[in-house]
């Protein structure tokens, strides 16, 4: 078990099995909240930054990992966005290129969706990242202010002791790069925060290409399916899950009635009123053998599948 980890931007990080414990329980939930099934044994690691250095997720040779930061540990807010992310990229895996917009979008939706589940022993904080954007915004403007006086500098219109090309190149770049992820984020939130939860299909949102989720999402009216679609698609799902229970009730009775049928065809003639049609019987009782098949092949397969995400 890798008890610490390193990167090259100078953090480091240790892992808690209390925390990660912690963790694992809260994503249990999430998962089962959005109606998606993720094998344990793909769970991220877990660890808790040694300092204040912020909160990501990401991998390291491949696995991927949570890092937590010190002062995040009750963070809803943030805990519910990097495990968000964990499931997105779970999801879509390598079949969608890495686009921030969108990442940052579900980041936000996973900190709405773990505020809807908390619960009071979770110990956990929740802050609206929107509600700080005046603070933001007064950031960003600064930031242009400053920026406007480095361009003046590169082209000579201001002058000053220790500017060099070299600075004024490094100033302009940090700053460029500071406002694009600053406006990337808030942008991403502010879609976010329009999407109502009981109106989208949390499963398929998360499995969307990022072209669908910004086409569907990024929007000042999110376009969901109509009522009669999700209606018909729930109860589709409900349909499915009751057929496969009367199917798996139905397993044990149907191979006896088989069995019996193809036994004792006299018998089985004078209980359905056809002794004098020994061909119709053979026909149903053949039907009823491959339908007592297929339903343990179905089961077989339902269970092979739970198997595989526990």
């Amino acid at each position: 078990m890798v008890e610490e980890i390193s990167f090259s931007e100078g953090i480091a990080a240790i892992r808690n099995e209390k925390f990660e414990k912690r963790v694992y329980g809260l994503l249990d939930r999430m998962k089962k909240k959005i109606g998606v099934k993720i094998p344990k044994k793909e769970y991220p690691l877990i660890f808790i930054s040694k300092k204040n250095t912020g909160s990501f997720y990401g991998e390291k040779n491949q696995d991927p990992l949570i890092v937590i930061s010190l002062d995040n540990l009750h963070s809803g807010t943030v805990i519910g966005e990097e495990i968000s992310h964990f499931i997105r990229d779970y999801l879509i895996g390598k079949k969608e290129d890495y686009k921030h917009h969108p990442s940052e979008f579900f980041g936000y939706l996973g900190y709405k969706i773990l505020q809807s589940i908390a619960k009071p022993r979770d110990e956990l904080e929740f802050e609206d990242k929107l509600k700080t954007r005046k603070d933001e915004l007064k950031r960003l403007r600064r930031v242009k202010r400053d920026l406007k006086d480095w361009r003046k500098y590169e082209k000579g219109e201001l002058k000053g002791p220790d500017i060099t090309p070299e600075k004024i190149e490094k100033e302009i770049k940090d700053i460029l790069e500071y406002r694009e992820e600053r406006l990337t984020h808030w942008r991403a939130y502010d879609f976010a925060s329009k999407v109502d939860l009981d109106k989208v299909e949390l499963s398929e949102l998360y499995s969307l290409p990022n072209k669908e989720v910004r086409k569907k999402f990024f929007r000042e009216n999110p376009e969901y399916d109509s009522p009669q679609q999700s209606i018909f698609h729930r109860m589709g799902k409900r349909m499915r899950k009751g057929i496969e229970n009367l199917l798996s009730i139905l397993i044990v009775p149907v191979a006896i009635i088989t069995i019996l049928l193809t036994i004792n065809m006299k018998f089985t003639g004078r209980v359905i009123g056809i002794s004098e049609n020994n061909n119709l019987i053979s026909i149903f009782a053949t039907g009823l053998l491959i339908l007592s098949v297929l339903i343990i092949y179905l089961k077989f397969l339902s269970n092979k599948k739970n198997n595989r995400t526990n």
